[in-house]
């Protein structure tokens, strides 16, 4: 049995993620998809710098490159 989900790398751009979800629709050959999930990472904070700077010590590793 083959997949029924595609999921998105949360590292892609929306571009790339929108890219990989039409080849992902042509393999299956036109058969609907129920769901596709997404997840993005968000923090929320007055400015970018202090969202970076509450959310690095959680998110840092998962980003190592």
């Amino acid at each position: 049995m083959r997949s029924t989900r595609c999921p998105a790398n949360p590292h892609a751009t929306t571009a790339t993620t929108r890219r990989q979800r039409e080849i992902f629709h042509a393999e299956r050959g036109g058969r609907p998809v129920p769901e596709l999930p997404l997840m993005r990472e968000v923090y929320c904070a007055p400015t970018r710098e202090r969202a970076v700077e509450l959310a690095r010590p959680s998110l840092a590793g998962k980003y190592e490159v």
